[in-house]
């Protein structure tokens, strides 16, 4: 999924797709290898409090969030980079009517608003949807971000700042940035108490409310629940079943000519295609792997070609078996770490502001 309308030549697509067919991409890259990327993530840092206690404390990139995580990398051979920030919030909110005992997530993208202009408001809208299927129903287990069923469940709020993206295949690394955020985002234990509540008893008549009252005063208890919040955060947990969260894999198709054949064209399928990649591509499939069981959770098909019924098959099967290995592409580090690019560690001192 580009960003941006990148115009090539005949001979310039040509060149690209002659390599593909080939094996050999422009950055030196095979068909199935990723490019490196480096995840800024919290680390638990052993801080003593007042009372001579040691506990844990995640220390965050932005230390307005629950969780955060930046993924950056640097493409010297076509000058390219891509920075994604990732914020978690996370707050107790009513659940939905349909879905009582479900927690509710929340994803949502956003780009340089200065300037922004309606076709990239309208990309961002379609990066929204695209994650919002292939992430939001599988990124945690929402059964697990209930509190009390019907009253009171957990509301994860990511929200993705695409700060550079002239890499291509965002969705491959937007999907590991909210993976490492949400693994970072620790959520305090929660007790329940049930309380009750005198009242006067209320007798509703033919829509009218009135209020009753006999010789005796009778009143009705009324059970409501409160809820305790544990302080300890050494006690605080992330979601559950975020490690079990899928990872994104786009998989595009190339059409590309077939030598000594007139109007021959043959499938060639590359994954984590950059920008360039993109503009030559014939359509692309994102598909959400469950990397831990090995599955494909959803799939998603972008692009102005038809999707040939037949690819289908090899498509998932290349998926499954680069997601699997797409993990040893990204390293992590922790937000102290002084080899991080000057860019990187400037953008952090700036957050760390707040």
């Amino acid at each position: 999924m580009a960003s941006s309308n990148t115009q090539l030549s005949q001979t310039e697509q040509n060149f690209i797709l002659a390599g593909c067919r080939e094996n050999c991409r422009t950055d030196g890259r095979a068909r199935d290898e990723f490019r490196s990327y480096t995840i800024v993530t919290g680390e638990a840092t052993t801080k003593e409090d007042s009372t001579s206690h040691r506990y844990q404390q995640p220390h965050q990139p932005l230390v307005l969030s629950n969780g955060s995580a930046r993924l950056f990398s640097s493409t010297t051979a076509c000058n390219a980079s891509t920075h994604i920030l990732c914020s978690v919030k996370a707050d107790v909110v009513h659940p939905a009517p349909l879905e009582p005992a479900c927690g509710v997530v929340e994803l949502h993208v956003h780009t340089d608003t200065l300037t922004a202009n309606k076709n990239s408001r309208r990309q961002q809208d379609a990066w929204t949807a695209a994650l919002q299927q292939l992430l939001v129903h599988d990124v945690c287990d929402r059964h697990a971000l209930c509190i009390v069923s019907g009253h009171y469940v957990w509301r994860l709020s990511v929200d993705l700042y695409f700060l550079q993206d002239a890499a291509g295949s965002l969705l491959d690394a937007a999907s590991h940035v909210v993976r490492a955020a949400l693994a970072n985002t620790f959520l305090p234990s929660i007790s329940t108490v049930a309380t009750t509540v005198q009242k006067d008893s209320i007798t509703a008549i033919s829509g009218v409310t009135s209020s009753t009252s006999d010789s005796s005063n009778k009143q009705d208890a009324a059970a409501t629940v409160d809820l305790v919040v544990d302080g300890d955060m050494a006690q605080a947990r992330p979601p559950a079943g975020v490690d079990q969260a899928p990872c994104i894999v786009t998989v595009t198709v190339l059409k590309c000519p077939v030598t000594g054949k007139l109007q021959a064209a043959e499938s060639v399928l590359i994954v984590d295609a950059d920008v360039v990649e993109e503009a030559c591509a014939f359509c692309s499939v994102h598909v959400a792997v469950d990397t831990t069981s090995q599955t494909v959770c959803a799939l998603r098909k972008t692009g102005r070609g038809a999707l040939p019924v037949a690819l289908l098959p090899e498509i998932t099967a290349t998926a499954l078996q680069v997601a699997a290995k797409a993990s040893q592409y990204y390293q992590r580090k922790s937000p102290d770490a002084t080899s991080q690019p000057a860019s990187g560690r400037l953008l952090q001192e700036q957050f760390a502001m707040q």
